[in-house]
């Protein structure tokens, strides 16, 4: 695997939306590519990582039910999403919790950053499933499209 710098990502993923991120997987790969990549990167997680990704995926999925989340800096999501899976990771928590008081403190304080480098790739698999299973539903549900505001091609939603 590359190498994956999170703060070089997150900078050029800054001033976009995050639906655009899945938009580009949408067009860029078919239905077919997009499910053998997701059980690619879910044949390298271990149990704990599994765990972490399901339950951080479990929060966003809750986030977009709103049109707004899909709008949302692509940054600040990778961001967010790599601080609260890393602290059940750091832990090797068993009983994963995604803890939102913490993160709140956090962007209070504006102490929310991302982990050390030697941790990005790992982080970087678990981002992919989250925005791969979008674009898998971007796919096969024209509704789920419109309401994320997510295009195939020029005219299609």
């Amino acid at each position: 695997m590359n190498r994956v710098d999170l703060h070089e990502l997150s900078e050029r993923f800054r001033g976009k939306q995050f639906r655009e991120l899945i938009q580009h997987h949408v067009r860029k790969q078919s239905i077919r590519e997009i499910a053998f990549a997701i059980e690619g990167i879910k044949t390298t997680l271990g149990p704990l990582e599994s765990k972490v990704c399901e339950k951080v995926t479990d929060y966003f999925n809750i986030l977009a039910l709103e049109q707004n989340f899909w709008r949302s800096d692509c940054a600040e999501i990778l961001i967010r999403f790599c601080w609260l899976a890393d602290r059940p990771l750091e832990r090797g928590d068993e009983n994963v919790k995604v803890d939102l008081s913490e993160y709140t403190a956090a962007v209070l304080l504006k102490t929310v950053s991302l982990p050390e480098k030697d941790k990005h790739g790992r982080l970087f698999s678990l981002f992919q499933l989250l925005v791969l299973n979008y674009a898998f539903m971007a796919h096969e549900q024209k509704k789920f499209r419109r309401f994320a505001g997510i295009r195939k091609g020029i005219f299609d939603f």
